[in-house]
């Protein structure tokens, strides 16, 4: 089932817990487009000026417990592009990394 929530650092979206992204008043999604890394990312408006940041962190942000400004987000199963809530763990630099070199990514 589909979760709506508000994003909390821009009221004017809504993040779902299967990634997706929309605006607020006129329920247009957004599409997101890829950084150099390969992760997906969106702009955000907000008092007359866009932010670029990437699904996976509102996600994560919205919907998965243990954040803290010094944790990072992982991939579960290694995929990029999937920001389903499930799909996300906050981790620390040095877990993120070993998980990395796990993985070989």
């Amino acid at each position: 089932m589909e979760i709506w929530r508000v994003v909390s650092s821009n009221d004017n979206y809504l993040v779902s817990n299967l990634g997706k992204i929309r605006h607020k008043k006129k329920k247009k999604a957004l599409v997101p487009v890829y950084d150099k890394d390969g992760y997906q990312t969106v702009k955000l408006y907000r008092n007359g000026k866009y932010k670029t940041v990437k699904v996976h962190r509102i996600v994560a942000f919205e919907f998965c417990k243990g954040y803290d400004e010094t944790k990072e987000v992982d991939h579960i199963n290694r995929i990029r592009n999937d920001n389903r809530a499930i799909n996300l763990q906050w981790l620390t630099h040095a877990q993120n990394n070993a998980r990395k070199a796990e993985y070989g990514k």
